[in-house]
């Protein structure tokens, strides 16, 4: 019994961990710094944003490596729904190759029309993505005496947004398309890339 009870306070002893002093805890290797994850008010606040009306802009390539411009206004169906569909009215200008040449004749075409699209939720406040398709009629503005002023086209595209801030985003998109021009070279694949302003609500009602 003797020998026990002197056995049992130096086991105890033993076990105990020794206080580290203040030159091991700064020796200690840091973890890497890898940036601000989004809180869940943040998460909350960006997804609220993202599912309103969205204007935009963005440039590229439109069918046969021609350039073009674009203005797009996305417009959600209403605020639960919004959040993954919606309709977006757009209007593309596009320039022909021979536009660039002094002595040849300006014959850009105006496509015009609406594409319904589905998108995600914004994953981890950062990025989301969303594809759609629609119709459309090209107006030639300047016309040449050969083809229509005017035909009907189609097609679709996928894209994938960047935050830029709370309200802001960067678009890049990837589709194809069928001629709006009467000629033609707007015909093919596109890809744009572009900036969004979103103008949902903060905070709920």
């Amino acid at each position: 019994m003797f020998v026990g009870t002197l056995a049992l306070p130096s086991l105890a002893a033993a076990a105990e961990p020794e206080a580290e002093s203040v030159e091991d805890l700064a020796a200690r290797p840091k973890p890497p710094v890898l940036g601000q994850l989004a809180t869940p008010a943040q998460l909350d606040r960006i997804n609220r944003i993202w599912r309103g009306v969205g204007v935009g802009f963005d440039m590229g390539f439109w069918g046969q490596a021609h350039f073009a411009q674009s203005l797009k206004v996305d417009i959600p169906f209403g605020w639960r729904v919004g959040q993954f569909f919606g309709v977006r009215v757009r209007g593309v200008m596009v320039y022909s190759d021979a536009d660039a040449g002094l002595d040849s004749v300006r014959d850009p075409v105006f496509d015009s029309g609406r594409e319904l699209f589905g998108r995600s939720p914004v994953l981890l406040g950062l990025l989301r993505v969303y594809g759609g398709g629609g119709a459309w009629v090209g107006a030639r503005l300047h016309p040449t005496n050969v083809g229509r002023t005017w035909k009907v086209g189609g097609g679709g595209h996928f894209g994938v947004e960047f935050a830029l801030a709370s309200r802001a985003s960067l678009q890049i998109e990837i589709g194809g398309q069928a001629p709006g021009h009467a000629l033609g070279y707007d015909a093919g694949a596109s890809v744009m890339a572009g900036v969004m302003v979103y103008l949902g609500r903060a905070e709920p009602r």
